[in-house]
């Protein structure tokens, strides 16, 4: 018996299984579509291009090539071109299979394991079906999300932006992959895209059509949209969603959807505020099931065949949720009831017809399992831990392990030698077992790196590295050529003058032996207080951009002192900027590494520490390197 049900678990995982179901899907519904007279939406789609070649409207009823009305945008006319030109027959084969492929690369893309690919595709193949059948474009719309999702993922903003503009201009749909922005970490790009990408989809059509054809076409796709929303509403077949449901339940007509509409979308943007789990993919994942399923439950425009999107998002989140194993019996029977009433109520097999269409249909009951879903995915993105990986603890090797510590120097004040001799004395009292070592960094010095200053120096500390710059060059640089001298398994650098407590630098180390890779710096209250007014400003805008155009979460990236392992050290060698912001280009390439552990300890300033103020000219040359960092990537 175990035999058996080891082999039924292996076959319905089976990738090549899985592909045989899917196209099969596919080739089924495309089939049932021309045997019972469903195809009305191709011929709507195909004959769109034919309109716009003669630039006869598209949004006028008519009746001797379709019923009903084209509702998407121009560039559609673009999308569907190839499949129109073709024999209606063949395009429509071609176009079922082109939607049904184009969403089963997708979910393989999001390279999931095998069992969960495996629940995600048996989840929402019948979803597949009802939007083949129908000959609709959902299939290729979520597509389309789920491409920008991973093309966010994988750092290529450029051409999630093609799929967020290709989905907004074909069906408005497409417009939720902006709830990937903030997870961008190349923000330039992705604005580019969406500018460029517009562009390009805006004037193509022009080519086939003319310029006041497209801008008639759009003022007319906005006004007939406006209606069919509020056609909709009280729709039979359509509304199917969670403003329908309630609007069929009750019975009412009188209030707004907008009642229900603001309270979803803040609800949906409150787990934005949860910065820190931004890194943890789990999380990113719960945004794009929250999206798939949003754009079901809130519009009115949604039908049984728009609910393959909704059911990939509940697959989704059924195999990365942090609850997997804390509410497994809960999320099992929210998935099974899933299933059952929304993948499988259009099925005779489960429901009778009577019964499907007189309470299933009648009151939008389909989106009753994927509400409760969603509420539940937007209570654990509030409440839950995504994280789904712990570093691995540093080891010494041996006693005495060295720990490296390089010290950019800049005309340094009178003792500044002498205070160096006190905090390495500090620093062994406090990190027994380690041998510091300071690589002392002269930055072309005018004043103060005298020889006897640094005679001094290496006389009570032998193993003190001296590298004198003759020429300054800048404090990345400086900081640069000091890491080039370390052979450490850990090191870190700081200010000469050590303007944090010994205690704060020893916490930093104490997470590099936690095995994090690199760990920064967040300047607390003590350092503001000392602040001017012009420095505080810097220094908020300063994590304001790191968030939004580099998609930082670890955003105070300018405190001084940053702690980091070999492979923490590849990343700050590979800057370029040799001045302040290096510090930022050093998370910034580290954050871009999915798979290097970078940690925040709060640090307290010395209180006899006085900062100066911010030059004129500083912040005008560090806002020019930021945009750098953003456009070299």
């Amino acid at each position: 018996m175990k035999n058996i049900i080891r082999f039924i678990l292996m076959l319905v995982q089976n990738p090549i299984v899985l592909a045989i179901l899917w196209l099969g899907v596919a080739v089924r519904g495309f089939w049932v579509s021309w045997a019972e007279g469903l195809a009305n939406n191709y011929l709507i789609f195909s004959r769109s291009f034919f309109h716009a070649l003669e630039q006869t409207s598209l949004y006028v009823e008519y009746p001797k090539e379709y019923f009903d009305l084209f509702l998407y945008g121009i560039p559609f006319t673009l999308l569907i071109a190839p499949f129109s030109i073709m024999p209606t027959m063949v395009g429509s084969a071609l176009w079922s299979l082109f939607n049904a492929l184009l969403l089963y690369f997708a979910i393989k893309k999001l390279e999931f394991e095998r069992w969960k690919t495996a629940i995600i595709i048996w989840l929402s193949y019948n979803g597949l079906y009802l939007a083949v059948v129908t000959q609709q474009y959902n299939a290729a719309v979520a597509a389309l999300i789920l491409f920008t999702f991973i093309l966010v993922e994988r750092k290529k903003d450029f051409w999630a932006a093609l799929m967020i503009v290709l989905g907004t201009l074909t069906k408005i749909y497409g417009v939720v992959g902006l709830a990937f922005f903030l997870f961008s970490k190349r923000k330039l790009y992705f604005l580019w895209g969406i500018l460029f990408w517009g562009l390009v989809l805006f004037v193509v059509p022009m080519f086939y059509s003319s310029p006041q054809y497209v801008f008639d076409s759009y003022k007319e796709w906005v006004s007939i949209l406006l209606v069919k929303d509020d056609v909709n509403e009280l729709s039979f077949y359509q509304n199917i969603s969670l403003l329908g449901m309630v609007r069929k339940i009750t019975h009412a007509v009188e209030y707004s959807d907008m009642w229900l509409i603001i309270p979803g979308i803040v609800l949906f943007l409150l787990p934005y505020f949860r910065i820190g789990q931004y890194e943890n993919r789990n999380f990113r994942l719960s945004f794009l099931a929250s999206v798939l399923l949003f754009m079901v439950l809130f519009s009115t425009g949604t039908e049984e065949c728009g609910y393959v999107g909704a059911l990939i998002g509940v697959g989704i989140w059924y195999v990365s949720t942090p609850t997997y194993k804390k509410t497994f019996v809960l999320n099992t029977c929210l998935l099974l009831f899933c299933f059952v009433l929304t993948a499988a109520s259009s099925s005779s097999i489960l429901f009778s017809k009577h019964f499907r269409t007189e309470y299933i249909t009648s009151f939008a009951l389909k989106a009753l399992p994927c509400t409760i879903i969603w509420f539940k995915i937007i209570w654990e993105q509030l409440t839950q831990d995504y994280a789904s990986r712990t570093p691995t603890p540093f080891l010494h090797k041996k006693d005495n392990e060295r720990i490296d510590i390089v010290l950019p120097c800049y005309n340094p004040y009178e003792g500044w030698e002498q205070q160096l001799i006190e905090k390495h004395k500090e620093l062994e009292a406090m990190l027994d077992g380690y041998d510091i070592r300071f690589i002392v960094v002269n930055d072309g010095s005018k004043r103060g790196f005298t020889e006897e200053a640094v005679l001094r120096l290496t006389n009570n500390l032998p193993s003190t590295i001296i590298v004198d710059n003759k020429t300054n060059q800048g404090k990345g640089a400086a900081v640069r050529d000091g890491i080039a001298y370390s052979d450490s398994e850990l090191a870190l650098y700081t200010d000469y003058d050590f303007p944090y407590k010994i205690e704060s630098v020893c916490q930093v180390i104490k997470y590099l032996e936690a095995g994090y890779d690199v760990v920064v710096a967040n300047r607390n209250h003590t350092y503001y207080s000392q602040l001017s007014t012009r420095r505080k400003l810097a220094s908020h805008a300063s994590r304001f951009l790191n968030f939004m155009l580099l998609g930082l979460t670890h955003t105070d990236t300018q405190g001084g002192l940053k702690g980091f392992n070999r492979k923490g050290k590849a990343f700050l060698a590979s800057t370029r900027i040799k001045q302040f912001l290096f510090d930022t280009e050093f998370i910034y390439k580290a954050s871009l590494d999915d798979t290097t552990f970078i940690k925040e300890v709060p640090v307290d300033l010395r209180s006899e520490v006085m900062l100066p103020d911010m030059k004129k000219g500083v912040f005008v040359n560090e806002l020019k390197n930021l945009l750098m960092i953003c456009w070299r990537g």
